[in-house]
């Protein structure tokens, strides 16, 4: 049996605007930042510790959250833990965890068009995962 589980769900804010680029197969990925605050407290102190962490999105749901979402606006996204190596200019390893966003959710959404548009970007890509399994 295997005791293998990864998932990640976080709430959080956007450090910065999202950054949407193409792979060579023509896919959009976008990257974001987000920030979670933790609270906690110190005898009498009240003190917060921010969590500062990477994620990308592919499909559909990379140009949703491209196209709605700004720094500051609060996020609730599922995924999963991914380790990215790279080589730098300098010639050293770079080496990262990041949040590879599987679903999302708009926390502040003022109308329910931008539910329905995070709700179809993730059906699409699940039709999508769905067809490249039967042509493979």
């Amino acid at each position: 049996m295997s005791c293998n589980f990864n998932k990640v769900v976080l709430m959080g804010r956007l450090t910065r605007d999202p950054e949407m680029h193409s792979i060579p197969s023509g896919t959009n990925v976008t990257e974001i930042g987000l920030a979670i605050n933790t609270t906690y407290h110190v005898g009498d102190e009240k003190r917060t510790e921010t969590c500062f962490i990477d994620c990308n999105v592919f499909g559909r749901r990379a140009e949703v959250i491209n196209d709605n979402f700004r720094t500051g606006r609060p996020i609730l996204i599922e995924g999963r833990l991914i380790f990215n190596e790279w080589e730098k200019d300098d010639g050293t390893k770079g080496r990262k965890h990041r949040v590879r966003i599987e679903s999302f959710e708009f926390l502040d959404a003022k109308d329910d068009e931008e539910r329905q548009a995070a709700a179809q970007a993730h059906a699409e890509d699940v039709e999508e995962d769905y067809d490249s399994l039967i042509d493979a």
